[in-house]
């Protein structure tokens, strides 16, 4: 079924909802000790073009295209993250009720062919 009507997290289906708005931020500044300090750590156990995130937040990461590419990577001072430039951190979701949602006097047997 695409969807049973649920709300999440009790949902299932193979298309419960669709997008409707996005949430950014900008310059995003964290202050926390043990935020910093994690992330000292995955950062330092990572290299290349590896992307790190920390939950909603893109700490570093590459992208490129034919045109060209760019970088961007936090930056950790103290006990402060600072998160450059745009982040996406969510979505804003319109829900569908069951789908489909049948005439309550069918019967499964109407829906066979044959």
């Amino acid at each position: 079924m695409p969807s049973d009507g649920g709300k999440p997290p009790a949902t299932n289906g193979t298309c419960i909802g669709y997008p409707t708005a996005a949430l950014f931020v900008r310059g995003v500044e964290i202050t926390s000790a043990e935020l910093t300090q994690a992330y000292h750590q995955f950062s330092s156990s990572t290299s290349g073009s590896a992307s790190v995130g920390w939950g909603p937040f893109q700490l570093s990461g590459n992208y490129s295209n034919k045109q060209g590419g760019t970088s961007f990577s936090s930056n950790a001072v103290g006990n402060t993250l600072k998160i450059p430039g745009l982040a996406l951190i969510g979505l804003v979701c319109h829900l569908f009720d069951k789908c489909p949602n049948p005439l309550p006097t069918l019967k499964d047997s109407d829906f066979t062919a044959g």
